[in-house]
């Protein structure tokens, strides 16, 4: 399986990357997840899953593993960030940069959290111990902190994060502004469809009118909304 995802760059639509067989059955479009991009990581937005491939040039990489499931993406909100990067004749990516809380498809460091799957059937004395620091600590370390872990490798890190036994956000655990404004997202993203676009409302008729054009509305014709 191939994954669409969406990048905070100008310079393509999207990027194509493999989805590891341990994420086959967790993943979706419009989740955001994890991705490796020239040497560092950075957060997309799946925009629609393949079974194979367009044909491209190079090799496709992997994705590294889930991100932030509470700023998962709808359909509706996917089909109106396709639309905006068309009529402002941009990315899809640029325009999730913009609307999702700041700095969550930046790339930067990608913190640790709990993850949701079991570790593995082969204990490992330094993963358990690392597992409970995060547990004990989540959103406190990064990959950059893993120099203080002399016991625990990376690519095991990465692993872990496969296989769901990490997930990774960027959210710190102690930064309260990113958290606020990853409240404020949710919040907003709950109510858009429902309490701010009332059934009937001029707003919910426009937003399904654009919905439903793909090659855009003529301003002319919003007055007959």
């Amino acid at each position: 399986m191939f994954a669409k995802v969406a990048l905070p760059f100008p310079q393509s639509e999207f990027f194509t990357y493999r989805v590891p067989s341990e994420l086959e059955a967790r993943i979706s479009s419009g989740m955001l997840v994890v991705v490796p991009f020239r040497n560092s990581a950075t957060v997309g937005v799946i925009l629609e899953l393949l079974e194979s491939p367009d044909p491209i040039k190079g090799n496709i990489k992997d994705i590294i593993g889930l991100g932030d499931p509470e700023l998962a993406i709808s359909g509706e909100i996917l089909k109106l960030v396709e639309f905006i990067a068309r009529q402002y004749i941009t990315t899809p990516g640029m325009v999730l940069k913009a609307a999702l809380p700041p700095g969550t498809m930046q790339r930067r460091k990608l913190y640790f959290y709990p993850g949701v799957s079991v570790c593995s059937d082969k204990p490992d004395l330094s993963i358990d111990k690392f597992l409970a620091q995060v547990s004990d600590n989540p959103g406190r370390w990064s990959y950059g902190d893993l120099r203080h872990f002399s016991s625990i490798a990376r690519s095991q890190v990465e692993e872990l994060v496969q296989i769901g036994a990490l997930t990774v956000s960027p959210f710190k655990g102690t930064d309260t502004t990113s958290l606020r404004g990853k409240e404020r997202w949710i919040k907003a993203s709950e109510n858009a469809l429902q309490a701010k676009l009332k059934k009937g409302s001029k707003s919910e008729t426009l937003l399904k009118s654009l919905l439903a054009s793909p090659n855009g509305m003529a301003s002319n014709s919003l007055k007959d909304l």
